[in-house]
């Protein structure tokens, strides 16, 4: 009984050998099944990751693009599909080594301008893009087998750097210090030797320097030919000479200097700023003196020193003057003595005056003499005033306009319509001064601050310089100051640490953050320095964040176009 119970026990757990045959076939048939799926998976996650290796790989030739200078990017990609190009970088073939087997992958490049039809040099940017293929053979690449990045490179400062400003070599600077205070150093003769250092390490693609003097508002004095502009010595350093032309008197002026690669490239422009200082300014010429009822019309030609600040004129009985003028900071051309509201001359009695033209160093000229007798005039009568007087304002500039005078007054006997007189004020109640003599109808005045008013009225006089009533006054205001956006640029191969002064080097910090600012190694600061009021500045710049030993340099920047400085 025992016997029979466990073998129908055993029957009831377990399976007969037909049963797990059967069991067996089924499995299999299941399996094979499930084999294209696993198949189709796994080739599916192989193209995976060669996708992932080819834009690896792209995205690392892509980077060395970026390090490469920009005129080493030919418009023709045939160097960057050769094996040799820079270090062996580039080339076709790029093999890579899982560390379980080792695949070759196909690298292609190709280089486009733009805009499409400009020649090498005169493009804006230029586009490379880099494809790569996991394909079997180069052959067999479509863009089913492939990836393609692309990156744009820009042209900005593309051929050999300027390594800091130009520097004048002769003569030797003299420090003179200007009427306001500030320090200058000054060139004091009309030979100039410059000095200019290139990247050595870009002797080999420097074709050229070109080096062009400018004068303090960015107008371009001279361009100095090839012959000017000489290499000397094994480390790219250039020589410039220049003779400043008759022409070209005492004034702030400015050296810019850009270094030419062989490949027509502009590197970055440095400059340098330098005051012309020949000596004490020249006399004003065609001075005359017109005699009027208790007054004289001074007129002359101003001398053409550009650094001439102001005028001082003297009164005398006698040719001998004294050693304190009628006036020590007269700035108009022309001048009525008495100014309004002063005592009148006295008619029949000689006059003499001297005008001596002053620089902005202080220095005077020998000055010119004239002498007038004030005497009654036989037309006495005022001429039709001007009126309809007008003003609009470009920066400090003001320029005022209005409608003629009908003329003298048909009174017997009648001079004629001499000259027109503008008048200024800080204020609509006066006293109004002299500013302006001369025929036209309109004139320009250039205010000494932006967003600055100033009241003008204008009269008319006859020959006999009998005065008009004046015209309406207007209120003219300069326009507020105007802003740039200043970049700083790091061509460096390690981080500088930056901040900028206004006016000087120990003048107030400008910035979002004033703090030492790092710009990153070859990349571009654009976002601190925004909307800086036009003016002078300084740069500093140092390798730590505690700004030790900090090399510095200075800009003017006049307009507000984007400016661009370059450490070195």
């Amino acid at each position: 009984m025992n016997r029979h119970f466990w073998r129908a026990c055993d029957r009831a757990a377990g399976f007969s050998f037909v049963e797990l045959l059967v069991t067996i076939i089924i499995a299999g048939i299941a399996f094979a099944a499930l084999v294209p799926v696993f198949v189709g998976a796994a080739e599916q996650s192989g193209l995976d990751n060669s996708r992932n290796v080819a834009s690896n790989i792209a995205q690392q030739q892509i980077e060395k693009l970026r390090v490469l200078e920009y005129d080493q990017v030919l418009a023709d990609a045939a160097h960057l599909n050769s094996e040799t190009f820079s270090s062996a970088q580039f080339g076709n073939e790029y093999v890579y080594d899982s560390g379980v087997s080792v695949k070759t992958y196909w690298v292609d490049y190709g280089v486009s301008l733009f805009p499409s039809t400009a020649t090498a040099g005169s493009e804006d940017y230029k586009q490379v893009q880099v494809r790569v293929s996991w394909a079997p053979t180069e052959a067999d690449i479509t863009s089913r087998n492939s990836v393609t990045l692309r990156t744009i490179i820009y042209k900005q400062y593309a051929g050999p750097a300027i390594l800091g400003p130009p520097r004048i070599t002769s003569p030797v600077l003299v420090d003179m210090t200007a009427t306001d205070g500030t320090e200058y150093s000054c060139v004091t003769s009309r030979d100039m030797v410059m000095e200019i250092d290139v990247d050595p390490n870009k002797l080999a693609t420097t074709a050229r320097v070109v080096v062009g003097i400018y004068s303090a508002t960015g107008e371009l004095i001279e361009e100095l030919a090839p012959e000017q502009v000489v290499q000397f010595g094994s480390l790219n350093q250039w020589r410039a000479m220049w003779t400043a032309p008759s022409t070209v008197n005492d004034g702030a002026y400015v050296i810019k200097a850009v270094a030419l690669s062989t490949s027509r490239y502009a590197g970055n422009t440095a400059s340098r700023d330098f005051q012309l200082e020949l000596g004490s300014p020249g006399d004003v010429s065609s001075l005359t003196a017109t005699p009027g009822d208790g007054l004289a019309q001074l007129d002359w030609v101003p001398p053409t020193a550009a650094d001439l600040d102001h005028y001082e004129i003297y009164r005398s009985p006698s040719s001998t003057f004294g050693t304190d003028p009628l006036v020590g900071d007269w700035t108009a051309v022309g001048y009525t003595d008495p100014q309004s509201g002063g005592d009148a001359l006295t008619n029949g009695v000689a006059y003499y005056y001297k005008v001596v033209v002053v620089d902005m160093f202080g220095q005077a000229s020998t000055g010119a003499v004239v002498s007038v007798t004030p005497e009654i005039p036989v037309d006495r009568t005022a001429p039709y005033p001007p009126s309809n007087l007008l003003w609009s304002a470009a920066g400090k500039t003001i320029t005022l306009s209005w409608t003629a005078s009908p003329g003298d007054v048909d009174v017997a006997p009648v001079t004629g319509l001499g000259d027109y007189f503008l008048y200024g004020s800080e204020s609509a109640a006066g006293p109004f001064v002299e500013v302006w003599h001369g025929i036209t109808i309109n004139t320009v005045v250039t205010l000494e601050d932006y967003d600055e008013t100033r009241y003008f009225r204008v009269t008319a006089k006859d020959l006999a310089l009998n005065e008009s009533a004046p015209t309406n006054t207007v209120a003219a205001t300069s326009q507020s100051v105007p802003r740039f956006n200043l970049s700083v640029n790091n061509p460096l191969s390690s981080d500088r640490y930056v901040r900028v002064h206004s006016g000087s080097l120990t003048g107030p910090l400008v910035g979002t953050s004033t703090s030492w600012l790092r710009v990153k190694k070859r990349s571009t600061n654009s976002s601190n320095w925004r909307q800086l009021p036009v003016g002078k500045y300084y740069v500093e710049w140092s390798t730590s964040s505690s700004g030790s030993s900090p090399k510095n340099d200075n800009f003017t920047q006049l307009s507000s176009a984007l400016y661009t400085f370059v450490l070195y």
